[in-house]
């Protein structure tokens, strides 16, 4: 399986609560529908057991068959829809993608 995993910050000026409605309620159907995904997961951070607040808002978790389906679907109209969404919620100095392949432990 492969993974790409996106960190997010929402934009300056966004609340905590703007933004989680705006990502699960209008970004999220944009990124689900994008070709070749086969799981779609929004994490929210929270702040951790000393209170202390985490340094980004969420992270989102698309799952495809392998890379090469991730590459085949890079030019979908719904990709870049996915994309040109992001500026409306997030803070584009602040997005990090990781692309990661799994190694399951336990589970």
């Amino acid at each position: 399986m492969f993974k790409v995993m996106i960190v997010l910050s929402r934009k300056p000026g966004m609340s905590v609560e703007a933004f989680r409605r705006y990502w699960r309620e209008t970004h999220g159907p944009k990124a689900a529908a994008m070709p070749g995904v086969r799981r779609y997961v929004q994490y929210a951070c929270v702040p951790g057991p000393t209170g202390a607040v985490p340094g980004h808002d969420g992270i989102a978790e698309l799952w495809y068959a392998d890379e090469a389906a991730w590459r085949e679907s890079r030019e979908a109209p719904e990709v870049t829809a996915s994309r040109d969404d992001l500026v409306h919620f997030c803070d584009p100095d602040r997005l990090a993608y990781l692309f990661v392949e799994e190694d399951v432990i336990l589970g």
